[in-house]
């Protein structure tokens, strides 16, 4: 069959590309894993007798017929990469592009997985890619410096690709961010085998584990991610910085006003509240460490859309209504 030959090819390319340590890029990847995923819905489009028509769909429509479930982990993998693409596509350099393949490399793997299920599954183990390909490991992710290269990645990415993550991400359901079909996260841990024969790299299913098993694996990532949040603020801005950002469009936007917004909005309590850290996570969150609040992109953007079209009378809803006089 043409279109499974070609989506086979077409993944064998991209990770060719993503592996050449002199010519590796990102948006080669993208184009040529996204050229595979093309190929593989339309062979099974094929095979479950589709009409013909559907040659000329887009990867989007093949993905919702083959995937109708809007909250599918990995339909939100492949759409987050197809929206990606369209952003990047001939307009950064590579040395950015390097540090947004920092920041998606999780995304990268679950997209790769998830092609190689879905080419087993529809078309059996003669189909898989297992046989060519062969296990990365990234130098960078077996050093203590690694929280540093994730916060050098943060700072260098382009501003406007890591808004569209970061509001890409607050739209999706808890269960889908933290999904391995949507971000294939690897912990590497040592593994002591006497056995000669013994596979060095092995992948854990977890729905195969005892109970103990499965929570001594579920506390290990825990501390791993709570160390990894409690490393940087990533991305995140003071309210400062929110108001510096503001003013590049609206010039006599002020801390003053940034207040009267989150109390207006309510995306967070006031600092002498009980629980400080009761905050709308997707524009604010309580840094507890210094006692105060930092903001995201998504905030920034709200803000600048709330006030494009009439900005004086947006700032007066803000402000409290001032208590009616008592009627003689």
């Amino acid at each position: 069959m043409h279109d499974l030959r070609a989506a086979r090819e077409e993944a064998l390319l991209a990770c060719d590309l993503f592996n050449d340590r002199h010519e590796r890029n990102l948006d080669g990847f993208l184009a040529h894993m996204l050229a595979a995923w093309l190929h593989v819905l339309r062979a099974i489009a094929a095979k479950e007798g589709a009409s013909k028509e559907t040659g000329g769909w887009s990867l989007v429509t093949h993905l919702r017929r083959y995937l109708p479930n809007a909250a599918s982990p990995a339909r939100a993998n492949l759409e987050f990469f197809i929206a990606l693409n369209e952003r990047i596509a001939h307009r950064f350099s590579r040395k950015r592009l390097r540090f947004v393949e920092t920041l998606v490399s999780g995304k990268i793997n679950a997209l790769l997985l998830n092609f190689e299920r879905t080419l087993v599954a529809e078309f059996g183990e003669r189909a898989s890619l297992a046989d060519a390909l062969r296990f990365p490991v990234f130098l960078s992710s077996l050093t203590t410096e690694s929280a540093c290269l994730l916060e050098e990645a943060y700072d260098g990415m382009p501003s406007s690709l890591a808004r569209f993550i970061e509001s890409y991400e607050t739209r999706l359901d808890p269960s889908v961010r933290v999904s391995e079909a949507y971000d294939f996260r690897i912990y590497l841990m040592p593994k002591a085998s006497p056995v000669a024969r013994d596979l060095p790299v092995e992948f854990v299913d977890l729905s195969k584990l005892s109970a103990e098993e499965a929570e001594a694996v579920e506390n290990a990532r825990v501390i791993i991610r709570d160390r990894q949040v409690e490393a940087i603020n990533v991305n995140r801005l003071k309210a400062s910085e929110v108001v510096a950002r503001m003013q590049a469009v609206f010039p006599g936007f002020s801390i003053y006003l940034h207040t009267l917004a989150w109390r207006h909005y309510g995306i967070r309590p006031s600092s002498s509240a009980a629980d400080p850290a009761r905050t709308d996570t997707r524009y604010a969150l309580y840094d507890r460490a210094h006692r105060d609040y930092l903001y995201t992109e998504v905030w920034v953007e709200r803000l600048k859309e709330d006030l494009a079209a009439d900005p004086e009378a947006v700032i007066a809803s803000w402000r409290p209504a001032r208590a009616e006089p008592p009627t003689p």
